[in-house]
C-alpha cells in the first residue's frame, strides 16, 4: 500500500543517480507487474499504466524527495535504454557501444533460456558460455568509466581527519 511514488522508490535500480525516467519507461516498468533484482531484492505489484497527468504528479512528488527530472533522447523507450542512457549522462559511458554490448549479452542469455525450455542442455551450455563471454566484454568496456567516476566521487567525499 502507498502512493505510486512509494512504489517507484522501492523498485531496485529504477531511480539510479536520482534521475526520474520518462513516462514510457515508467509505464513499461509499472506494466510489468514486478521486478526481481536477485540478491538486491525486488517487488511485485498489480500491473498498470499511468496517464500524463499522473506522471506529472509523480515527477513533482519525486522531485520533492530530491530526485531529478532531465530530458533524455527519443531513443530511450524502455528500462534497458534508460539504464544505458543514464550511464552515459552520469558516468560518460558511450551509449552506442554500451547498447551494442548489452544487446549481445541479452541475445545469448535469451538463446540459453530458449534452449533450456527446448530441453537442449548442450546448446544451453554453449549459449551460457557465450553470454558469460559477452558479459565480460561489456564489463571490460564499462569498467574504466566506472572506476574514473568512482575516483571522482571519492575525491568529493569529505575526509575524516580522525581515521
Amino acid at each position: 500500500m502507498g502512493s505510486i511514488a512509494d512504489l517507484v522508490r522501492s523498485i531496485p535500480y529504477l531511480l539510479v543517480f536520482d534521475l526520474i525516467p520518462p513516462m514510457s519507461v515508467m509505464n513499461e516498468v509499472l506494466g510489468s507487474g514486478g521486478y526481481d533484482a536477485g540478491m538486491s531484492g525486488g517487488c511485485v505489484w498489480k500491473s498498470f499504466a499511468i496517464t500524463e497527468v499522473e506522471y506529472e504528479e509523480l515527477v513533482r512528488e519525486l522531485k520533492g524527495c530530491g530526485f531529478r527530472s532531465v530530458s533524455c533522447p527519443e531513443w530511450v523507450r524502455n528500462r534497458s535504454d534508460w539504464h544505458i542512457w543514464t550511464c552515459e549522462y552520469e558516468i560518460g559511458i558511450p551509449s552506442e557501444e554500451h547498447h551494442r554490448l548489452w544487446r549481445e549479452e541479452e541475445t545469448w542469455t535469451g538463446l540459453k533460456k530458449q534452449a533450456e525450455m527446448d530441453g537442449d542442455q548442450e546448446k544451453a551450455m554453449e549459449f551460457h558460455l557465450k553470454a558469460i563471454q559477452a558479459g565480460r566484454r561489456l564489463a571490460r568496456f564499462i569498467g574504466p568509466f566506472i572506476r574514473k567516476y568512482q575516483k571522482a566521487k571519492d575525491r568529493q567525499q569529505p575526509t575524516n581527519r580522525w581515521t
